[in-house]
């Protein structure tokens, strides 16, 4: 959009990813405590091509079947837009906005033990940015002020399956129910930044 004073563009953006997540190709198993390890760990072949790789089908936690296609999103806006207040001087709005969605699901030990596999659909970021600035000249003299604001917050809970890890089980021989499966992290962050600035500039003539 333009005019003999303003002009604005305004630009949209939105990406998708729905691959897989890389596996992981299986080397060896180190346990700490060979005596905990599931049975079939020790004994698992090294896999020498990629595509002989295994993996797990299903999450520890609640069985149900992994599914390891992603569903990561981003959409963003930018909003520029100059409007010339008189011949010397010009108000610029600087306006984005951005939200990212990730959501995915990981086995990076290439086994279909429960190890170490990672499952995250609640990764959020979400930002806002808003600058007005004034610039402007007199004589030789070019000078520029404005203020900016910015808002971000950030949410994460992946969650971490590991069923089948030796010290999982460390004391199971105590009691039955003494064993750790699964660990989520939480993530939460909100941060709110203000700012001014200015500057100006005078060519000098040599002479």
């Amino acid at each position: 959009m333009a005019s003999d004073r303003l002009s604005s563009r305004l630009v949209l953006t939105f990406t998708h990813d729905g691959s897989e997540r890389p596996a992981g190709q299986f080397i060896a198993a180190v346990p700490p405590r060979p005596a905990l390890a599931v049975p079939g760990l020790l004994t698992f072949p090294v896999i020498e091509r990629p595509r002989s790789a295994d993996w797990n089908l299903y999450r520890a936690d609640t069985g149900e079947r992994i599914s390891y296609a992603g569903n990561t999103n981003l959409f963003h806006t930018r909003w520029r837009s100059d409007y010339e207040l008189g011949d010397r001087l010009t108000l610029t709005s600087l306006t984005s906005f951005g939200r990212f969605h990730l959501a995915y699901a990981q086995d990076p030990n290439g086994t279909p033990f429960s190890l170490n596999e990672v499952i995250d659909k609640a990764g959020k970021v979400s930002s806002f940015f808003q600058e007005f600035r004034l610039a402007g000249h007199e004589g030789r003299l070019n000078w520029l002020a404005g203020l900016n604001y910015t808002r971000d917050r950030i949410s994460d809970a992946p969650r971490q399956l590991f069923r089948d890890v030796d010290s999982s089980h460390l004391f199971q021989a105590v009691d039955p129910l003494a064993y750790v499966d699964a660990n989520q992290l939480r993530n939460r962050t909100r941060v709110q930044t203000y700012a001014a600035f200015g500057g100006s500039n005078m060519p000098c003539r040599a002479g």
